[in-house]
């Protein structure tokens, strides 16, 4: 990537909303049960370098949600807590990707999942102030089995700037 960076989740938990089908976020099996929304972080600080880096023009990010913050089932959409009051308006080529791993954590920039990834959303990730949910076109089917990464791709080739921002949990 031109201008690319790669954060990792040491530090930043950016809050996320996952939306489940089949009896909610408890595992059911009826995929036309209802849904249930489940959120991940309390977003009390802001940061502009996840879920993508608004910063720069191509960012990779992954980020680790362990079993203990989740529940099996259906995950149907993701959806991140935008801070600023400007909506972020160039991210327009932006690729999220799911796994369940054994990792716990990330020790460095250079230390990152690299297999077993599901491809579950292509379009924009550009965002207005408050929650911005996404619809996965491929939905992806947490066991609970392990830690969730999220991988946040995004090729937009430009950037708003630090003052979009997110809100995390530390």
């Amino acid at each position: 990537f031109e201008s690319a960076s790669m954060d990792y989740s040491s530090a930043y938990i950016p809050c996320m909303r996952l939306t489940y089908t089949g009896g909610g976020g408890g595992g059911g099996t009826d995929p036309t049960g209802p849904c249930e929304t489940y959120t991940v972080g309390t977003g009390t600080s802001t940061t502009y370098n996840i879920p993508v880096n608004n910063y720069y023009n191509n960012t990779w990010t992954q980020i680790l949600y362990t079993s203990d913050e989740l529940t099996p089932g259906t995950i149907t959409s993701i959806g991140y807590q935008y801070y600023y009051s400007s909506p972020s308006t160039v991210k327009n080529d932006v690729e999220i990707y799911m796994a369940t791993t054994n990792k716990s954590s990330f020790a460095s920039t250079s230390d990152y999942v690299s297999s077993g990834f599901t491809l579950v959303y292509s379009g924009s990730l550009n965002c207005s102030q408050g929650w911005n949910d996404f619809m996965l076109q491929t939905p992806y089917e947490y066991d609970g089995n392990g830690n969730l990464v999220v991988a946040v791709v995004d090729q937009s080739g430009s950037y708003n700037g630090s003052s979009y921002s997110f809100y995390y949990t530390s």
